[in-house]
């Protein structure tokens, strides 16, 4: 009984390992698309050949932990192929978000051909959950109107990418989850800005990138099911 177990265990990993390799590859061919067709939009575009290698381990591993998430309850739980489908979107949500913290974070851009099919997702998993529609439809609008305010107010402090990537949120997870992710994602940005500031790495006129702990915060909601 253990050695069927563990075999198991085995397969589910080897199977999220085979799925993190090949988004691994996917999402780094959109990313360097991405990069190529809109090199205007780069904050630093001299900078792409060193951080590939890491940006290549990070949604490796990324890739790794969403996959196991979601293969395991499908496989586990014989899924109908409604909840299938649900986890098959809630994997290409995350592995979407994993490319927005890696642009974010590199380039400091969110391109919309990211944030578009996150949004289209959040809608079909709605629809295909029962969840109610105008809850997430209210949260896309009240959280992307707020990050808005917020932008004009801190002159740039959170960009138009930010404000999208909220909207594209709200629509994925709903109002309650969209709190969260949002609350979480500041503190965890809060965080990690003041660290960089006791390091000497940044200043208090330095940009600070939020969508990446936006995104990773979502990610965390959309993995754990809460």
């Amino acid at each position: 009984m253990l050695s069927n177990v563990n075999s198991a265990m085995v397969s589910l990993i080897f199977l999220s390992a085979i799925y993190a390799t090949a988004g691994c590859l996917l999402s780094d061919l959109a990313i360097s698309w991405l990069y190529s067709h809109y090199p205007d939009e780069l904050s630093s575009p001299q900078t792409l050949r060193k951080s590939t290698i890491l940006r290549n381990v990070l949604l490796w591993l990324g890739g790794l932990i969403c996959a196991y998430s979601t293969i395991v309850p499908s496989i586990c739980h014989s899924l109908l192929p409604d909840a299938i489908l649900s986890e098959i979107l809630r994997l290409l949500s995350c592995s979407i978000l994993l490319i927005c913290c890696a642009t974010d974070w590199e380039q400091r851009m969110l391109f919309d051909y990211a944030l578009a099919p996150l949004a289209i997702i959040g809608i079909t998993s709605c629809l295909l959950s029962g969840q109610s529609i105008t809850d997430h439809v209210l949260a896309a609008a009240a959280g992307g109107g707020f990050f808005l305010i917020l932008g004009i107010i801190t002159r740039g402090g959170f960009g138009g990418g930010d404000i999208k990537l909220i909207a594209a949120l709200g629509l994925l997870l709903g109002t309650e989850k969209l709190l969260a992710a949002v609350f979480g994602g500041i503190l965890a940005g809060g965080a990690a800005a003041l660290i960089m500031l006791i390091v000497h790495k940044k200043d208090r006129k330095s940009y600070i990138a939020y969508g990446p702990y936006f995104a990773i915060m979502a990610i965390l909601l959309l993995t754990a099911k809460v």
